[in-house]
Order: C-alpha cells, then structure tokens, then sequence
C-alpha cells in the first residue's frame, strides 16, 4: 500500500556529483518530460511497459496529397495488429533492400506465446513471410491463413518478420 503524505514527486535525474575528475555541474538547458498514470489492480509489467512504450514513442502522422488514397481499406483499424497483450508491435519499416516491410514484435510478460498478426495487406496469397535476424536475413517460414500470420516468441524474445510479394 501506497500511503501519500504530500503531492510532491523528486527525481533524480542526473547524477554527475562524483568525487573524481568529473565536474559537479551541467551546463546548458536540459529538458526533462514525465508521464505518469494510474490504473485499478495490483503491479502488471505488461500494462506498464505498454504505457512506457506508447508515451516514449508517439504515433508520428503524416499527410497524404487529397489525390492519394493509400493502400489501405477505408475500414481498416490498424496497419498492424496483434491478438495477445503480452506482444507489442515495436516496429514497421521498408526492408533495407528494398523488398517489403520488416515487422519487430516484442513479448513482453515473460511468456512463451504464439500471436496473431493481422492487416489488410494480408488479403492475397502470393505474399511471403519469413522471420529474419536483426540484419533481415531470412529464416523460417511461418503458418499463414488468409489475412493472418501466427508468430512464436519466447519469453521476453524479439523477432523480426520480413514480409514481400
């Protein structure tokens, strides 16, 4: 239990007093940003990590000309999505040579799951998927259904998914 006796909150956001070469001051203007939430239940890293992600990195927008529609449906709710919240999307990028998208998922609770990964891109059969090491050389092949792949982490594994036509 949480008891609160004042509103304050300290941090201690740099530490460079030390009793060797290095100079006790900083100059310069430094920033420093906080987000802080609440939510009903006990302690769950999942939720936490969630929260951290989504605030450390924002959805960036970008605005397409009035004559270009983009490639996805109107309905569409996510580019790409996952069905288990211990899995987080941690990034969509081109490939580097050029073919395809390169999908990081992340998991995030310390437990060996198997997640689905949707998007409308997923609508024909002629798409490949494959995983790949941090340096997007192909592995395995994954189960694929129309408009799905399923994906298998281990406990607090990254894996990267290369996808192309």
């Amino acid at each position: 239990q949480l008891d609160l006796r004042n509103p304050w909150v300290f941090s201690y956001a740099l530490n460079n007093y030390w009793m060797t070469n290095f100079k006790a001051s900083q100059g310069g203007t430094v920033v420093f940003r906080y987000s802080l939430t609440s939510r009903a239940g006990g302690a769950d890293a999942v939720a936490s990590s969630r929260f951290g992600w989504e605030v450390h990195t924002p959805l960036v927008a970008a605005w397409l000309p009035a004559k270009i529609a983009g490639m996805l449906p109107a309905d569409a709710e996510s580019f790409f999505a996952v069905d288990k919240p211990n899995v987080f999307v941690q990034a969509v990028k081109r490939a580097e040579d050029g073919e395809g998208v390169v999908l990081r998922l992340r998991e995030l609770a310390g437990l060996a799951t198997e997640t689905r990964v949707s998007t409308p891109l997923f609508r024909g059969e002629f798409l490949n998927y494959k995983v790949a090491d941090i340096s997007e050389n192909l592995g395995n092949s994954f189960t694929v259904v129309p408009g799905s792949i399923y994906v298998k982490l281990k406990p607090f594994e990254i894996v990267t998914v290369k996808i192309w036509e």
